[in-house]
């Protein structure tokens, strides 16, 4: 087992613009029950609420946090539909396909504009785009993009429009990236590019998840299930989630402000976590380096206490489950509890902020200068975006679909 190459894969799956470095589950989503009361509903309150029930979606989601280090959704481009896998991503904003004459692309599918009947290029002078430069591509100046990642892959290509379907969703006109041209390793097969929806301010255009929110009449949110059954879910949110307010002085990712992390109920201290991105796109969850190296303290604590936690008690941090090591049992250690704004306590279990690998358990929490919260993490909540309020929704995962 070389735990060095799987945290190498593992850190490649963070898929957000600029930042640099390496971590829920969503409540299912329900119709807005209006109350039983004398209250006055436009006409168009009322035609948006029915449209809001007829248009629910649940999307089944592949990968794993082991298997594949990300999570991905199939989705069809093109007239007919090509079927194409990509990471779901709420660090990113693109929708970036591979091409057919895309090179260091992987052995999956790629996306063939010769087959759609509906392909158009995106001039480089186009209105509301952000073109890298203008390129050829089949004999028309087209607008091109460049997009780099904090693992340090990178991709580029040309901006096309073609029709998207997903779930229940179909006839959707979106501007997306077509690859031709890849570093190694960006996805790994059998994913064939990658889907961000997180706000626009990251993407070359307004994204392909905001034109499935106008032209399907999709109320501006999704959830997200990352656990047992993976799976993506439109529609309005119910009222089992507890919301944080996104920080609105960052509004390109999904911030939240983490005010304290515990262990077994007990505070690390002060601890400057900056707002912390909620991030589907980072496998792993990331804390500053102080923050990581008091939870070691506070394991060892517990080993001072008559606690036996293997992996940490007996031998030093470089031999640890926090040097790197993995552990054959996690049965003693505590729960952590993420504590969010306005006083929102997240309990993660050891067996979530662990991942099982080949019958060891490694610890699944890395040190940075910022804090992420990633699959990780979110493998433990429904977790619902709700871009139109500005707030992320936490539940039980025993509310996803």
């Amino acid at each position: 087992f070389n735990l060095g190459e799987l945290e190498n894969n593992l850190s490649k799956r963070m898929k957000f613009l600029t930042l640099f470095i390496l971590v829920v589950l969503i409540s299912f989503v329900a119709c807005k029950t209006v109350p039983l009361q004398r209250v006055s509903i436009s006409a168009d309150k009322k035609a948006q609420l029915r449209g809001y029930t007829k248009r629910q979606s649940n999307i089944p989601l592949q990968g794993g946090i082991v298997s594949e280090a990300l999570f991905y959704a199939s989705l069809q481009l093109g007239s007919p539909g090509q079927t194409l896998n990509v990471q779901v991503d709420t660090g990113s904003s693109d929708l970036l396909v591979f091409g057919a004459q895309c090179s260091n692309c992987g052995s999956g599918a790629t996306y063939q504009y010769t087959s759609s009947s509906t392909y158009a290029v995106v001039p480089c002078n186009q209105a509301g785009f952000t073109c890298a430069t203008c390129v050829q591509f089949n004999g028309d100046n087209a607008c091109s993009f460049s997009d780099y990642y904090g693992d340090g892959s990178g991709v580029n290509g040309s901006v096309l429009t073609d029709m998207l379907t997903v779930g229940s969703y179909s006839n959707i006109k979106v501007a997306f990236g077509d690859i031709q041209s890849s570093t190694q390793g960006f996805e790994p097969y059998p994913v064939d590019g990658i889907w961000g929806i997180s706000y626009p301010d990251l993407a070359i255009t307004k994204p392909a998840i905001y034109d499935l929110f106008s032209q399907a009449g999709v109320y501006q949110g999704y959830g997200l299930c990352l656990g047992t059954n993976p799976s993506m879910t439109f529609g309005q949110p119910s009222a089992t989630y507890q919301f944080s307010p996104v920080v609105t002085a960052q509004p390109q990712y999904f911030n939240v402000q983490m005010n304290d992390l515990q262990v077994g109920g007990v505070s690390l201290g002060q601890i400057n976590y900056e707002p912390a991105i909620v991030d589907s796109g980072t496998t792993l969850m990331v804390i500053p380096t102080t923050a990581f190296n008091a939870l070691y303290q506070a394991m060892l604590n517990l080993c001072n206490s008559g606690s036996n936690l293997a992996g940490v008690c007996g031998v030093s941090q470089s031999q640890s489950v926090f040097g790197g090591q993995c552990t054959s049992s996690i049965s003693s250690y505590p729960s952590l509890t993420v504590v969010l704004n306005p006083s929102l306590n997240l309990d993660v279990p050891p067996s979530s902020y662990f991942y099982e690998n080949n019958g060891e358990y490694c610890l699944g929490i890395a040190a940075s200068s910022q804090t992420i919260l990633g699959d990780i993490f979110m493998q433990n909540f429904n977790v619902f975006f709700d871009i139109q309020n500005s707030q992320i929704g936490f539940a039980n995962p025993s509310t996803c679909p």
